[in-house]
């Protein structure tokens, strides 16, 4: 009996855009699908030929795509459990489930496999939807007879501070597909990928401090913005602005003490162009306000479009610009939030003018987090920086929103300052040995010492 151990022990080294693929099916034998070798990459267009086409030869049927932002090998062999032999799977408990007990097959180094899968979408015979919770999927009618494609786009794991978490939320997700799909008597095949192995994002070209903790690779993609303005005293401002990426979730209600275990409406940004930024004094306020809008923005497969706008303001304040809350609004068919204070994690908000502002992921919360009865939002920028009064043509040194003190370096101080104390003890011992300050002569008088009982 094959389970995720198999895929596990083939691991071998490979390259960033490879991901391992799940295949698993309660009514359809896998066996015309080429079984794979541990130590060869299978190509996009020999995936797509060999692997995703076949799928749509056989009877009418239900074709389930589950894909995740970030999925490496070693996730597996990290949050599977996989060593333990009474294991249920960890945070895969429910793909494991279904690859023991349904036709499966395991690919474990697949090159581009989303891209494989967007080409299916394109000339697929049937009806494609783009779904990211089971409500989605109890809304979609599955019972005229032919082809479907259903994409399903799981949580975020490169953006969550808990990526174990994040991957069992997920699975529980598929698992509950599934049941759907079963309950309804409908036949199907399943496939778990991703649409990259890498850990995280490339930190950004900027000077001055920089993470050591903080992972890097070969991702240098982002967009640059370059505005002028009027500022203070109708003076002319410039500023500069970085970003790689945004990503935008939103609750129809939230109760923070039972918090939903995956994200119903979310939104990953990423093609910016420059119509989509601006820039703005408030003489009111003092404040330059930097708003990214970003209109019809595609939600399940072109059926819903969402308008998305996010102001960052920025209070000049002499020496120094201070961040405030921002603001986030979403309005569509399903969902609409208008103007909600989004707060910060507790970085550091109080920036010196003469430097630039800069974080690898920035997250922002809905600040009433207590009211369950309005919509709830949160979104992350990440790869951004920021400088609002750019007085030469680059940024100047960044101040990281981490601040100077982080985990890691308290981390680090603490052994270090324990080895130097128990060095100085040490030391101070031995200095403080002496020696006998008389011995005995043979020659002369025997040396007699009284001591005490």
């Amino acid at each position: 009996m094959r389970t995720i151990i198999i895929l596990v022990l083939i691991c071998v080294p490979a390259l960033s855009s490879d991901v391992p693929v799940l295949f698993w099916s309660p009514d359809r034998p896998l066996s015309d699908l080429p079984q794979a070798s541990s130590g060869n990459n299978i190509p996009e267009d020999i995936f797509l030929q060999k692997y995703l086409t076949p799928l749509t030869g056989k009877d009418k049927q239900v074709i389930i795509a589950f894909l995740q932002d970030k999925l490496h090998i070693n996730d597996i062999s990290k949050y599977a459990d996989v060593y333990n032999p009474a294991s249920n799977g960890g945070a895969f408990r429910n793909i494991k489930g279904f690859l023991d007990s349904h036709f499966s097959l395991e690919l474990p180094h697949v090159l581009h496999s989303h891209k494989a899968l967007e080409s299916m979408s394109h000339h697929f015979p049937g009806a494609v939807h783009r779904i990211s919770s089971p409500a989605d999927l109890a809304n979609l009618d599955l019972s005229i007879p032919q082809h479907y494609l259903l994409v399903v786009q799981l949580e975020s794991v490169a953006a969550a501070k808990d990526p174990r978490s994040t991957i069992a939320a997920n699975d529980e997700m598929i698992g509950k597909m599934a049941q759907d799909l079963k309950d309804r008597g409908i036949q199907y095949t399943a496939l778990y990928t991703a649409e990259t192995s890498q850990e995280k994002l490339q930190e950004e070209a900027h000077t001055g401090r920089r993470l050591l903790q903080t992972a890097s690779n070969t991702l240098t993609s982002g967009f640059f913005y370059n505005m002028s303005y009027i500022g203070p005293n109708n003076g002319s401002s410039t500023l500069f602005a970085y970003l790689k990426s945004i990503w935008v979730c939103m609750y129809s209600s939230w109760d923070r003490n039972h918090q939903p275990e995956f994200c119903p409406y979310n939104f990953t940004l990423s093609q910016f162009k420059a119509e989509d930024f601006s820039v703005e004094w408030n003489d009111n306020s003092s404040s330059v306000i930097f708003t990214m809008e970003f209109r019809d923005v595609v939600y399940n497969v072109s059926l819903e479009y969402y308008n998305i706008t996010i102001m960052l303001p920025m209070k000049i304040d002499i020496d120094r610009y201070i961040f405030g809350d921002a603001t986030l609004s979403v309005i569509g068919p399903n969902i609409s939030m208008v103007n909600e204070v989004m707060a910060t994690d507790g970085y550091d908000s109080i920036v010196s003018i003469l430097y630039s502002y800069h974080c690898t992921e920035m997250v922002f919360r809905g600040a009433d987090v207590n009211n369950a009865s309005i919509p709830y939002g949160r979104f992350v920028l990440h790869g951004f920086q920021i400088q609002p009064n750019v007085t030469t043509h680059v940024f100047s040194l960044s101040q990281d929103c981490v601040g100077w003190m982080t985990t890691a370096i308290w981390m680090a101080l603490f052994p270090l300052l324990i080895c130097i104390i128990i060095l100085y003890f040490g030391l101070y011992m031995i200095l403080s040995l002496s020696t006998n300050d008389r011995f005995d002569d043979p020659k002369g008088k025997q040396l007699v010492i009284n001591a005490q009982e």
